[in-house]
């Protein structure tokens, strides 16, 4: 999302997709302190969902 918004901030790409995100992500705006706040978010989501994944992965498939 941060390079996103920079992009979008510059050239006005995805401005429309970025704002929609905006709904769902409480605080981010598509401006470049927009950008900080989507890159917390981003780094959020994706430490969660790799944690979750890892975590499935050796309760699935890991050795015992």
């Amino acid at each position: 999302m941060f390079v996103a918004t920079l992009v979008s901030v510059a050239t006005g790409y995805a401005a429309e997709f970025l704002k929609m995100m905006g709904s769902v992500y409480l605080g981010y705006h598509v401006s470049l302190a927009g950008s900080i706040v989507g890159l917390v978010y981003g780094f959020l989501d994706a430490f969660v969902g790799l944690y979750l994944l890892a975590w499935l992965y050796t309760r699935l498939l890991g050795k015992k």
